[in-house]
């Protein structure tokens, strides 16, 4: 909110979810960030999830500070240390998050089963923009960016950002 005040931003360029991943068999339904309660959820330090989440933060539920090494995080989880942990991945299909963490990050499980799953919903996404210090008389380079971006994508030069009907772009 106090970014939009001093700068202005573009069309966004691209953008991710940060999913939440479960061991299968702990799975809970997730839906809004109340059904953490109680939880204790894994995240990198020093990273925002996003201002709702962070709000939240050990007092709806506890946070866990992590490395950014995936396969340490995992582990942590493996070892049910974590109730779940955020993953910042694509926007798009979660089985795709889901069968790229269990075919990249090969801690076994008993049998076939995949260990980890990931939650249909992400706990937020986070868009990217290109942004200027406001000035009325450069503002136009923004225009022309955010036009640039809207034309790759209809031409098909820069990737759809297939956010899900929820999501409402924050004020940024």
């Amino acid at each position: 909110k106090e970014r939009s005040q001093k700068f202005v931003f573009s069309e966004a360029i691209n953008g991710n979810g940060n999913w939440l991943v479960t061991l299968c068999e702990r799975s809970f339904k997730y839906d809004k960030l109340d059904d953490l309660k109680g939880k204790t959820i894994g995240i990198v330090s020093s990273t925002s999830v996003g201002e709702e989440f962070d709000a939240q933060a050990n007092q709806l539920f506890k946070v866990e500070h992590d490395t950014g090494a995936g396969i340490a995080r995992l582990q942590k989880l493996a070892l049910k240390r974590v109730d779940a942990l955020i993953w910042y991945g694509h926007i798009g299909n979660p089985k795709e998050i889901e069968e790229s963490i269990n075919k990249n990050y090969d801690i076994k499980k008993n049998g076939n089963d995949q260990l980890f799953c990931v939650i249909s919903k992400p706990v937020s996404i986070v868009t990217n923009h290109f942004a200027m210090k406001i000035d009325p008389q450069r503002n136009q380079i923004i225009q022309r960016i955010s036009a640039a971006i809207v034309k790759g994508r209809k031409d098909g030069s820069i990737p759809t950002l297939n956010l899900p009907n929820w999501y409402t772009t924050p004020f940024i």
